[in-house]
């Protein structure tokens, strides 16, 4: 995976060539995607637990639009969930079962949940805000992504149009008007 670095308002407006950040294939879907602003070691502890982005305070994080395919926002979406999930069932089987496997397989879905939050990063669209110089650095994108971005091949023109999930009909570089209030996730991209 490769890191590349744009401007903030190319974030904040979605204005990327329709390459999928994670997987290279022409993107489908435009997803919604959160940086902050870190230095040193809190960069990493926002890559080992995202949630804490949350915490950020406003003034120090950015919302943007990147292309993304339909299978890129699945396994986004699972990884989100599956640990929640993992976790709980694990913790309601250790909480139930007194001794030997049942207590051993509660244990082992806690550890699978572990490793599944951790290998969330992986498969999510990662970046670093620097108000400063006004760019975002997008973190383990693909390779072709960040060839197109660099390169500026196969930009979106003003005549491609967007598709939010709402059904309104929105210029492809991504400018929302301000009636749209679209949710975080994806507009589909149609036509591709």
């Amino acid at each position: 995976m490769a890191r590349v670095e744009v401007p903030l308002e190319v974030f904040q407006r979605g204005q990327f060539p329709p390459v999928c950040v994670k997987t290279g294939r022409p993107a489908e879907l435009v997803g919604e995607a959160e940086v902050v602003a870190t230095t040193g070691g809190a960069w990493w502890l926002v890559r080992v637990l995202p949630g804490t982005k949350g915490f950020w305070p406003a003034s120090r994080r950015a919302l943007g639009n990147v292309p993304i395919t339909r299978t890129a926002a699945r396994r986004i979406a699972v990884m989100r969930w599956a640990w929640v999930v993992a976790f709980l069932a694990g913790g309601l089987i250790v909480r139930g079962a007194g001794s030997g496997s049942m207590l051993l397989a509660g244990r082992g879905l806690v550890v699978v949940a572990g490793a599944l939050w951790l290998l969330a990063s992986l498969v999510t669209v990662e970046g670093r805000l620097d108000r400063e110089r006004g760019t975002v650095e997008l973190y383990d994108v693909h390779p072709r992504f960040k060839a197109a971005v660099e390169h500026g091949t196969g930009a979106a023109t003003q005549d491609d149009t967007l598709t939010s999930t709402s059904g309104a009909v929105l210029p492809a570089t991504g400018r929302s008007s301000s009636t749209d209030a679209h949710p975080p996730g994806a507009r589909d991209r149609p036509g591709r």
